[in-house]
C-alpha cells in the first residue's frame, strides 16, 4: 500500500516546482494528493508498529534461548 501510495505521490508532483498542485475547496473534485499522503501516512505508522511488535518478538525468543545456555 505504502509503494502504491508514494509512486501516486511522485506522479503528482510537478517536477518544475518541485511541490504538489493545489485542492480546491469547491467539492466538485476529490484531492488525491491528500488522500495519498494520509494513506502513505498510516501504512508508515502500520509497518512501525508491525516491526516494534517483530522485534518484541524477536527478543522475547533470544532471551528465552539465552536462559538454556548460561554456564552453571
Amino acid at each position: 500500500m505504502a509503494i502504491v501510495t508514494s509512486v501516486n505521490l511522485i506522479r503528482l508532483l510537478d517536477w518544475h516546482l518541485l511541490d504538489f498542485p493545489y485542492c480546491d475547496d469547491s467539492g466538485s473534485h476529490f484531492c488525491w494528493v491528500s488522500s495519498s499522503m494520509w494513506v502513505l501516512t498510516q501504512a508508515n505508522i502500520l509497518w512501525c508498529v508491525c516491526l516494534g511488535f517483530s522485534i518484541r518478538q524477536h527478543i522475547v525468543v533470544q532471551q528465552s534461548l539465552s536462559r538454556h545456555f548460561v554456564p552453571a
